[in-house]
């Protein structure tokens, strides 16, 4: 029955509306607005680490710890791969790093020795959540030297961009950040060079929030 057509003009404008409209619409501004806050909440937290990296000559470098943190700034690591039973703790009672390999006596190492420092240079007083989401944000403005790309699933946003290095003065790094929408913390890092060559990637996994360490956690026995 003609009454009972549904016009041409208003079916073309509900398909405009639809198309125009994304399922998503997150934004980079109110994406790190989520993030600052989520972390504002957070008191202490553990997580398991996998790092997988390759060297210049084509070796494939992997290490996986246990890695909590407490506010202001106490961190512990224990270590699986390479180093199983290896205990890193920061700061000690000299604001160092204590380091007490397994069935060894205790290293208390500066929080700049090279003994302690990945091929990113990257210090342990550097590790924790907050310091990352600053550093996201950092590449995301004013260290940002390529577009800005954001990829968005039902439980994920993806940042993409060429920014510079965070820890390597003079370095562009092409950067791939992976955040939970559960929690709005980072779950992923990806680093490849301004060429494109992989280089790093950094996964954060069995994250727990908020468990009220004790204090003792972060002192060794015999500090």
């Amino acid at each position: 029955m003609a009454g009972s057509r549904i016009p041409a003009f208003f079916l073309i404008v509900v398909l405009s509306c639809l198309i125009a409209t994304p399922t998503h619409a997150v934004d980079i501004e109110s994406l790190l607005k989520k993030m600052e806050a989520a972390y504002l909440e957070v008191k202490d937290y553990r997580m398991l680490v996998d790092v997988e990296g390759s060297t210049r000559d084509g070796i494939v470098r992997k290490e996986k710890f246990r890695y909590s943190f407490k506010r202001p700034n106490k961190v512990r690591i224990d270590y699986e791969e390479p180093y199983g039973g290896t205990i890193a703790v920061y700061p000690d009672k000299r604001g160092k790093v204590l380091v007490k390999p397994w069935g060894m006596f205790a290293l208390h190492l500066s929080p700049e020795s090279s003994l302690l420092k990945n091929p990113s240079a990257q210090r342990i007083d550097q590790t924790d959540l907050g310091s990352l989401i600053r550093n996201i944000s950092r590449s995301a403005k004013e260290a940002r030297r390529g577009p800005l790309r954001l990829e968005e699933g039902d439980d994920w946003v993806r940042i993409k961009v060429l920014a510079e290095d965070h820890f390597r003065a003079g370095v562009l790094t092409d950067y791939e950040f992976l955040v939970d929408k559960k929690t709005w913390l980072p779950t992923e890092i990806k680093e490849s060079s301004a060429a494109g060559i992989p280089e790093r990637i950094i996964r954060f996994r069995d994250l727990a929030v908020n468990e009220g360490f004790a204090e003792s956690l972060f002192e060794l026995e015999g500090e």
